[in-house]
């Protein structure tokens, strides 16, 4: 397997699963994305906003704008969260690349839930079974 073609997707010894995709300024550890149908080309991310639409990854490092790096789409991830999250708790496109718990209407990011409480603004853990998108507000 060629992992340096974009698109390409592997998995970890733990069954976690990632994709490769073109990265975009302000990424950090744990920044929400969305990727392909937000205007963008195939593999190119976009920080998460409110109101997004499309496929969802969190980044495993801080590529510069026009790298190409590695995301999470599947398994137990790092996420940076917005504010505190609730274990068990959907989560919700917040600020730019980052999640909350905050209910808002057509934010929530399907596939996405808090795996243990998120006490303030840092990385915490999540759920992740091929998050997306589908913005209806």
């Amino acid at each position: 397997i060629n992992r340096d073609v974009p698109g390409t997707r592997c998995f970890d010894d733990q069954g976690n699963e990632f994709i490769y995709l073109l990265g975009v300024a302000s990424t950090v550890i744990g920044s929400c994305v969305t990727y392909g149908l937000n205007g963008t080309t195939a593999w190119q991310t976009a920080l998460s906003v409110t109101g997004a639409k499309g496929p969802v990854a969190f980044a495993l490092a801080a590529p510069l704008a026009a790298q190409w790096g590695w995301y999470q789409i599947y398994g137990f991830a790092s996420v940076l969260a917005n504010g505190s999250v609730v274990a068990g708790a959907p989560l919700y496109s917040a600020s730019t690349g980052k999640v909350d718990d905050a209910i808002v209407s057509g934010d929530q990011i399907d596939g996405a839930i808090c795996a243990a409480t998120i006490a303030s603004a840092v990385l915490g853990a999540a759920f992740l079974s091929y998050p997306f998108m589908n913005h209806q507000g």
